[in-house]
C-alpha cells in the first residue's frame, strides 16, 4: 500500500509539475540550494524542493542521526526552547 501511494504521489508531481517555472529561494545554509513554485492548473498549492549533496555512506548518516536524537540530545533541545519529538511507529519497517 505505501509503495502503491508514493508511486501516485510521485506520478501527481511529475505531472503537475512538468515544465514548472522554479524560483529560486534563499537558503540559510550554503550548501543548500533551494526553489519553489506553484502546482499547475491554476492551483495555489505551492512545492518547495532543497537539494544539497551529502559525501558520507548511508551508515555514517544513519549512525549521525541516530546519535543526533540521542535522549541527552533530545533534552537540551527542549530546554534550549526546541519542540518536543515524539516518535510514531505506523509499520514494520
Amino acid at each position: 500500500r505505501e509503495i502503491a501511494l508514493l508511486a501516485r504521489v510521485r506520478q501527481k508531481f511529475e505531472v503537475s509539475l512538468k515544465g514548472a517555472n522554479w524560483k529560486k529561494l534563499e537558503s540559510p545554509n550554503v550548501f543548500v540550494t533551494m526553489e519553489s513554485t506553484y502546482e499547475g492548473g491554476g492551483s495555489t498549492a505551492g512545492v518547495g524542493r532543497a537539494v544539497t549533496i551529502v559525501d558520507a555512506s548511508v551508515e555514517v548518516c544513519a549512525a549521525w542521526e541516530v546519535a543526533r536524537t540521542t535522549r541527552e540530545t533530545l533534552k537540551i533541545h527542549v530546554e534550549f526552547g526546541g519542540l518536543e519529538r515524539e516518535v510514531v511507529k505506523l509499520t514494520n519497517h
